[in-house]
């Protein structure tokens, strides 16, 4: 059993992070879709029509420019799919297999006081993975199959290209996290990254120092996946 973390949802390249709550609870926020080379034309949810974990708009949290921006809802943790059609992202995933971790980081603003906060990195939920699936490489009577059973997935709602789309599909012990777990610290001297892995993650669980979006991070030494797996079902 090996894991895959990748990081996933809104940053400050898109202009705003997730919210983490002091009690380590938060909201995930997912990036929006821009309109650079194919014009989106089934997705309609945007931030301020869908509603979060917390049963608020997630317009809410975000600045009154993205409010409308539609949204791009990928993972979706009702039914357990992700995809991706990117070349880094892409050759990771088709490196998974049945019952391997693909586990879930995004970047978040955490209060720690009442008008004070942290950005970092936070664990927000897994999947135990049940099945991968090459869009490349399937037939015509395999896409229908494909699309109805990641029906509720963005990549499958959206009109765009899924041309080397990678899907992942989680089996039933794929969980979103209660608590969100924090994964970094601050860089010291400020420098950039702003942010490295935290020496205890690195130590225990496998992960690299450095934390990179475009770079997933693979942990394959058996017993830190374990252990990696054992703390995130602790928070759910």
């Amino acid at each position: 059993m090996k894991a895959l973390l990748l990081r996933v949802g809104i940053d400050k390249g898109y202009g705003a992070l997730s919210p983490v709550f002091s009690d380590m609870s938060f909201e995930y926020i997912p990036i929006f879709i821009r309109n650079i080379k194919e014009i989106e034309k089934n997705e309609k949810r945007s931030y301020s029509s869908l509603k979060g974990f917390t049963n608020k708009f997630l317009s809410e949290y975000l600045h009154e420019k993205l409010k409308d921006k539609l949204v791009h809802l990928d993972p979706e943790f009702k039914t357990f799919t992700y995809g991706d059609p990117t070349r880094v992202k892409r050759s990771a995933l088709l490196k998974l297999e049945k019952d391997d971790l693909l586990i879930f980081y995004i970047g978040g603003k955490k209060q720690i006081g009442k008008n004070s906060f942290e950005d970092g990195c936070f664990i927000v939920g897994f999947f135990e993975i049940m099945k991968i699936v090459d869009w490349n490489n399937t037939t015509p009577d395999e896409k229908k199959i494909y699309q109805r059973e990641f029906k509720n997935n963005a990549h499958i709602i959206s009109s765009k290209s899924r041309n080397n789309l990678v899907m992942v599909k989680g089996s039933s012990k794929s969980k979103l996290l209660k608590k969100c777990i924090q994964i970094s610290k601050r860089n010291t001297p400020i420098n950039n990254p702003p942010y490295i892995t935290k020496p205890e993650f690195q130590s225990l669980y496998g992960l690299r120092k450095n934390i990179v979006r475009a770079v997933p991070m693979y942990i394959i030494n058996e017993s830190k996946v374990k252990s990696l797996k054992e703390l995130l079902i602790k928070n759910t």
